[in-house]
Formats: C-alpha cells, structure tokens, sequence
C-alpha cells in the first residue's frame, strides 16, 4: 500500500511512501496531538519527497474516510 502524505492546507502533496511492516498496536506515536486517537507504528519506505499540487492528481480518485 502506497500513502500518499500532504500538509494541511498546503495544497499539495509534499510526498509517497511505501508501508514496510505490519501495524505495530504495541506502539504509539508519542507526538500526535490527539492522544490514543491513532493507535500502532509501522516502518515506512519513503519513495519520492515532493511538492506536487494536487492539479496534478485531478484524473485520479482517492477515497477518503
């Protein structure tokens, strides 16, 4: 599974990484800034680092829930 990452309201994607590992539910991210809203860690392989407006990226549909 590919992740795609953007910073709010950037407008942008700033970059694409690859999940390396299963979901660690062992492990918790010490610096979100809602506690226990986002359980477990997993090792990423970053693929390209980017700014990319999200123009680019209009013919393709991206399911968000």
């Amino acid at each position: 599974m590919y992740l795609f990452f953007s910073c709010n309201g950037s407008g942008r994607f700033v970059g694409l990484a690859k999940i390396a590992s299963e979901v660690d539910f062992e492990k918790m991210f010490m610096f979100w800034t809602q506690d226990a809203k986002w359980m477990g860690m997993m090792a990423l392989e970053w693929v390209f680092i980017k700014d990319i407006p999200f123009r680019e990226f209009k013919d393709i549909i991206i399911m968000m829930k």
